[in-house]
């Protein structure tokens, strides 16, 4: 019985240790950098008295091996259709598309513009916009985040 223990213990510790399994450094080491938000939710602001502000969003390049990439990255952002803020009345976005480069570290900004034209605070609900990345081009190693940005807008009385 001793000696039916001993092989079936020595057959499993020959099995395990011919695995070919990957690790999980190996697993994160091989996936591909990102493109996404530097945050999850940011909040704008201004008076409600008929002008403008200019925000930037940070967007930036993240994960494994991003200090080693070259070249460019195109980002281009959408707004997802739960955003209950609405383009032209509460905010405007310039650009929808932004080169990321490693001269600039892959970090950048995407312009945004509150409005604040016929809005009168203060308002029942503070107005939202989702971003998304979109479509990542430039690189082979980069993806887009499927993790989005929720922008506050927050309109102050005058």
């Amino acid at each position: 019985m001793k000696r039916a223990s001993y092989f079936i213990i020595g057959g499993l510790l020959a099995l395990l240790s011919c695995s070919d399994d990957e690790t999980l450094i190996d697993q994160i080491e091989s996936s591909p950098n990102l493109v996404g938000f530097h945050t999850s939710t940011q909040a704008l602001s201004g008076l409600a008295d008929g002008s403008e502000y200019d925000f930037e969003v940070p967007v930036k390049v993240f994960g494994p091996s991003a200090s080693e990439l070259d070249g460019s990255v195109t980002v281009i952002v959408s707004v997802n259709e739960s955003s209950t803020a609405i383009e032209g009345t509460h905010f405007r976005l310039d650009s929808k598309e932004l080169v990321l480069s490693k001269d600039g570290d892959f970090l950048g900004a995407l312009p945004i513009t509150l409005l604040s034209e016929g809005v009168v605070a203060p308002l029942a609900e503070t107005p939202q916009i989702v971003l998304n990345v979109e479509q990542v081009s430039g690189n082979g190693s980069v993806v887009a985040s499927s993790k989005p940005i929720t922008l506050n807008l927050f309109y102050l009385c005058p």
